[in-house]
């Protein structure tokens, strides 16, 4: 895409995303098994975090790195086309390295 990501587009795939891990989303800091996306722009954007705890100890399922909203959604759409292709039996196209003679 060479258009902007807008915080909306980025917090709408988060929701697919969610979705499609069979995930909810977060609506109180101690909901236990949901995700929730966090945005802090000093700290470099946004990271999702899964809740592990019931006093809110949080994981990143996607890693701690926090990611600028163009960087966040690529990693998502990686992360449903992952799901996409377990789906279908792991059919991963691979590429392989040409052979010089």
């Amino acid at each position: 895409m060479s258009d902007r990501i807008t915080n909306k587009q980025v917090e709408g795939l988060f929701r697919t995303l969610a979705a499609k891990c069979g995930r909810r989303i977060s609506t109180r800091y101690n909901d236990v098994g949901a995700w929730q996306l966090d945005h802090n722009s000093v700290y470099g954007g946004w990271n999702i975090e899964e809740i592990v705890t019931s006093t809110g100890g949080i994981s990143h399922p996607l890693g701690e790195s926090r990611r600028k909203n163009t960087e966040m959604w690529y990693t998502m759409q990686f992360a449903l086309r992952t799901l996409d292709a377990c789906q279908r039996g792991g059919n991963f196209r691979r590429s392989r390295p040409s052979r010089r003679r």
